[in-house]
This record gives C-alpha cells, sequence and structure tokens, in this order.
C-alpha cells in the first residue's frame, strides 16, 4: 500500500470513541466494557504508531526535497555566474586586469592584492598561480624594527606572528614569481640601530638579495645598515630604476656611517633611471653614471649635485628636490654644460635651500618644472637665455613672480605648448594686465605671445579674477587667425583652479561654460582656502 494510501486509511478512522465510553467515566465498568475498552485501545495505540511513522516519512521526504532543493539553488548560482560579462574574458585578458591590480602588491596589508585574487574562485586562482608578473611587485610600508619591537605593552607573540607572516609572503611572491622581473620598493623607520639590528629587516633584505638578477625596480628608504644585507649581491643585470633613500630625514636614523660605500650597484648595465639623497661625493654611491638618463636628487648640497652632473653623459631629465645652497661657501664652481638635458624640474615647500641654477647650461632643454618659492625669475631667465633653449613646456607653481615679471619671462619661450601656473601668496597674476598680454589680438602681431600654447593649467585666488578678462584671454585663442602673418595655435585643453575662503554658487563664472561647447577641454575647478 502507498504512503498516500495508508494515510487516506487512518484519516478515515473515528478520532473519538465511542459516546457509551462517555458514560463509563460516571459509573462501574462491567467486564464487558473492560473487554470492549481494551480492543479500543490496542486499536488506537496501533493507530497511533502507524501514524507516527507515516508522519516520520513524511518528514523524511521534506528533508530529501529541502535538500534536493538546496542542492539546485547552489547548483543555480554556481554556475548562473558563467553568464557574467567576466567569464566572457579570455584568461589573457584577466591576466592583465589582475596586473592592474597587483601593481602596488602591499605585503603588510591584511590580505595582499594578489593573494586576494588567488581566492576568489578556480579559476582565477589558476590564472593568478599561471601568471608570475602578479607576484612579482612587493611592497612592503615600515618594516618593524627592534626599537619597536622592546616598547612596553607589545605582544610578543603577536610581533612574532607578524614577522612570520612577511617572511613567509615574501618568500611566497619570489616563489610563484619564478622568473619574472622584480618590482620591489621597501621602507624600514628606524630611531636607532644597534650591532644585533632587526631580525626581520635582515632577513627579508637577505631573501630579495638572493633573487638579484631579477631586480627590475628597486626603492629603498631607510638605514644605510639594512641595506647592506645585500652588499654580497654586486650584479644587477636588468635593475634599470633605483630609488635610494638613506638620509636621516628619510629612516629616522642620525647615526649613518658615511665612510660605508655604497659599491652593490655598480655593475648595472641596464640602469637609467635615479632617484637618491646620497650623493656626498661621486665615490661615495657608485653607480654607472654615464647611462643614466633620469636623475633625481634629494636633500642634498649645490655642490654635490655640480659634482655628480659632469659624469652624466647621457642624462635626459633632471629634478633637485630640497637642494640647499653651498657654493658660495667654496671655490667658484664652474659652468655645467649639458646637451642632452630635456628637463629640468626642481622643487622644495621652503625658502632655506636654494638651487644654483645660475650655474647651468643645458641647450637642449625643453621642459622646466619649478616649485619653488625662493627661485629667482632672474635667474630663470638666464638659463633660458644663456641656452638658447626652446621651452616646448614650463610649469610654475608657488613662484613669488609679478604679472609683469611672469609676461616677460613667457616672452623668452615662443614655442611653449603647455603651461601650467599656481599661485602664490601676495603676487597674483589674474589681474588684467597679464591677462591683456595672454589674449591674441590679430591685428596686434608684434606684441602676440605664445603663438603656440595649445594647453593651459592655472590657479587663482577667486576674489582677485578678473572675468571678463579671463574669458576675452581664452575665446581670443579658440579659433586660429589665419589671416594673421605669424598665426595662433588654437587652444586645446583648459584646466582652471578658483581658490576662495567661501563656498560659492555653482553659477559662478558661467561666462566660462559655453566654451566646451565649441570643442575645448574645459575643466574649472573650485576649492575652498583656509589660509596660507
Amino acid at each position: 500500500m502507498s504512503m498516500i494510501g495508508v494515510s487516506e486509511s487512518l484519516l478515515r478512522k473515528p478520532t473519538h470513541p465511542p459516546e457509551k465510553f462517555e458514560k463509563l467515566l460516571r459509573g462501574p465498568v462491567s467486564n464487558a466494557d473492560r473487554t470492549e475498552v481494551m480492543k479500543y485501545l490496542r486499536d488506537t495505540e496501533r493507530d497511533y504508531r502507524d501514524g507516527q511513522v507515516e508522519i516520520n516519512k513524511y518528514k523524511a521526504m521534506i528533508l530529501m526535497l529541502e535538500s534536493k532543493r538546496e542542492g539546485m539553488k547552489k547548483a543555480m548560482e554556481k554556475y548562473r555566474t558563467l553568464l557574467s560579462p567576466v567569464h566572457r574574458l579570455p584568461s589573457e585578458l584577466l591576466s592583465k586586469i589582475f596586473g592592474y591590480c597587483c601593481k602596488y602588491n602591499f605585503l603588510d596589508l591584511a590580505m595582499p592584492p594578489a593573494s586576494s585574487l588567488s581566492m576568489v574562485c578556480g579559476r582565477w586562482r589558476e590564472i593568478a598561480l599561471l601568471s608570475p608578473s602578479l607576484w612579482s611587485s612587493i611592497y612592503i610600508l615600515g618594516l618593524p624594527t627592534s626599537d619597536e619591537e622592546d616598547e612596553e605593552g607589545v605582544d610578543e607573540e603577536e610581533e612574532r606572528m607578524k614577522r612570520d607572516c612577511i617572511t613567509n609572503r615574501v618568500r611566497l611572491c619570489l616563489e610563484r614569481s619564478k622568473s619574472a622581473p622584480l618590482k620591489l620598493d621597501i621602507t624600514i623607520y628606524s630611531s636607532h640601530y644597534s650591532s644585533e639590528g632587526c631580525s626581520l629587516s635582515n632577513t627579508v633584505m637577505r631573501l630579495l638579495a638572493e633573487h638579484s638578477e631579477r631586480w627590475e625596480e628597486f626603492s629603498y628608504k631607510g638605514p644605510e645598515c639594512y641595506a647592506s644585507s645585500a652588499a654580497d649581491r654586486t650584479h644587477f643585470p636588468i635593475l634599470r630604476s633605483l630609488r635610494l633613500l638613506t638620509g636621516p630625514a628619510q629612516s629616522g636614523s642620525h647615526d649613518q656611517d658615511p665612510s660605508l660605500p655604497l659599491d652593490r650597484f655598480r655593475n648595472c648595465p641596464a640602469l637609467t633611471s635615479v632617484y637618491t639623497d646620497t650623493v656626498e661625493t661621486e665615490d661615495r654611491l657608485q653607480l654607472p653614471w654615464a647611462s643614466i638618463r633620469v636623475l633625481g636628487l634629494c636633500d642634498c648640497s649645490d655642490a654635490s649635485v655640480l659634482t655628480i652632473l659632469p659624469s652624466c653623459l647621457t642624462l635626459e631629465e633632471l629634478t633637485l628636490s630640497e637642494v640647499y645652497d653651498t657654493v658660495n661657501q667654496t671655490s667658484p664652481q664652474r659652468m655645467i654644460v649639458s646637451d642632452t638635458i630635456r628637463t629640468l624640474s626642481i622643487f622644495a615647500p621652503y625658502d632655506d635651500s636654494v638651487p644654483n641654477i645660475q650655474h647651468f647650461t643645458f641647450p637642449r632643454l625643453s621642459s622646466i618644472n619649478i616649485s619653488h618659492p625662493a627661485t629667482s625669475p632672474i635667474h630663470l631667465q638666464q638659463l633660458i637665455q644663456r641656452s638658447s633653449c626652446s621651452i616646448t613646456s614650463l610649469s610654475l607653481d608657488g613662484l613669488r613672480l609679478t604679472d609683469s615679471q611672469l609676461t616677460s619671462l613667457l616672452r623668452l619661450m615662443p614655442e611653449l605648448r603647455t603651461l601650467e601656473i599656481g599661485i602664490c601668496e601676495g603676487y597674483p597674476i589674474a589681474r588684467s594686465r597679464f591677462l591683456d598680454h595672454l589674449t591674441a589680438n590679430p591685428n596686434d602681431g608684434h606684441h602676440l605671445f605664445l603663438l603656440h600654447l595649445t594647453e593651459l593649467k592655472i590657479e587663482f585666488a577667486g576674489e582677485e579674477v578678473d572675468e571678463q578678462s579671463l574669458t576675452n584671454a581664452l575665446t581670443s585663442r579658440l579659433v586660429p587667425f589665419a589671416s594673421s602673418p605669424m598665426g595662433v595655435d588654437c587652444l586645446q585643453s583648459v584646466e582652471i583652479w578658483f581658490w576662495w575662503d567661501f563656498t560659492i554658487p555653482s553659477e559662478a563664472f558661467s561666462s566660462l561654460q559655453f566654451l566646451r561647447d565649441i570643442g575645448l577641454q574645459l575643466t574649472i575647478s573650485h576649492r575652498i582656502f583656509n589660509g596660507w
């Protein structure tokens, strides 16, 4: 008999006992009545057990159906993802996309990007494991030092687990990156270096040094003593970019050993880019200077700069950051002439570092980027005149220039195509005089300047802006003047920053908005100014 048939037969049976049983509850019970009651109880108990069995069968059936339903639900969720657009992408393209996610593979995060991607699904894990380049980027920002570990309240077991975690992650990346070129960025902070050193820092540096033949980019910031762990590896065949900051301002340590020779990067045949603050003397940091094309010098004297530059025979880009003046305290320096330098950048937030650009002559200079309030406009003009160079890109931020000085400087750059100007306290450049010069008038060809300007980025202090003059200057450069014998190139891109000390309405400077409709790539941004 089927389960349904058994259930129906049980349901047809009466639930209540015979009516005379109710009367027996109020009187004596005879032997015949006892026999009838016992028969009823036996039959009812049997039906009760049969009913419970039926219920259990249905419960089991429900459980099986629920289990099967959950299985189908999980299967649908699993295979529905196959219809998502990401599954239409070939594995090669996914690997390229993952490369952007793992460009900065920070190993001191809770979950580094490469490891996180490999845990999403089976396909992503397979792609990650078959893409060595995803594991070739190793970034560690702030290895713990012995000083930090000895502080009170630090859990020794927790610190040990952190050290083991970072070490294991470094080993994992080195293993899974296989033979891929390595991009390394290591930062170590220490206020004092003991003879024992930091075991974790030394271990990490030694692990990396074992793969020195794969170093392609190496950035290190910290005490020299930890970097010495790589001293026994003196050959870096594919290293092309080196960033080495070991001074007190970077590492937090004032116990540097200036006698320690940094010659381990001497044999770098592919090295072309260097940024460092370790250039007290040419022998201090031994590099293949003759092959360097991009050089950045930070937190050093201009005497050191003048000593290094003659050795850089193929230098194309020079960046000076916080270079302080010592030339006047020594014997006169000879002029540095370079026929290869095309880009000069000078950065410093304060006046206490003043680079001596009057010692430079760069005939092929085409791009100048200066963010330095103490840079002399006279020295800058003399550099351009002395070099007889053709400047096509100029960026000035925070220079103490009046509008007339700026105009005079720009007249020395007739081939300028890109101009970026930032504001400086007390030296507004948005007055009508400068903007009038910027206005291209085809009837006044003798006074036209910046004929080839196509990209303009400029900052204004809002309340000093002459909106009408600014609008005239921009609109005058949107249509080439074919009738002009000299001609003016059409502006293609304009980016304007307005600084205010209060929130301004969105409709402000509405006269500039229509310029977008005639093809100009225009960006107008507002920032609230809280004071100098």
